[in-house]
């Protein structure tokens, strides 16, 4: 993982909890986030992207993590106890949240049939 607060990509796998949350502090410390920061969610291809936005649904909680809604983890394919892999892009002040297997499978289409896991 690179260090928190530089412009790179910060990427980490985690499992969601019973509520649907999961850390993700070092993300959040390359973004700038702290806990109560409100959120906005939406859906592109097969990825959610979070987004800083004061009129945002959800926040990054307490103990600075993410909380995916009910709605957003059936659009991603997954449920409480998933593993989800998220992707901090602090030029662009956004976290993309994936299922394993959906960015698996993007990251392998270029590569035709024959390359399958």
């Amino acid at each position: 993982m690179s260090d928190p607060g530089t412009d790179h990509c910060l990427l980490a796998a985690a499992r969601l909890d019973g509520s649907g949350r999961f850390r993700a502090r070092p993300l959040l410390q390359g973004l700038g986030w702290l806990p109560g920061t409100r959120l906005e969610l939406r859906q592109a291809a097969a990825t959610l992207i979070i987004q800083a936005d004061p009129g945002g649904a959800t926040a990054v909680t307490a103990r600075g993590m993410l909380a995916l809604p009910v709605a957003a983890r059936r659009w991603l394919g997954v449920e409480t106890g998933a593993v989800v892999v998220a992707i901090a892009v602090p030029p662009r002040g956004l976290v993309l949240v994936a299922a394993p297997d959906r960015l698996i499978a993007v990251l392998l289409e270029g590569l035709g049939d024959d390359h399958v896991c």
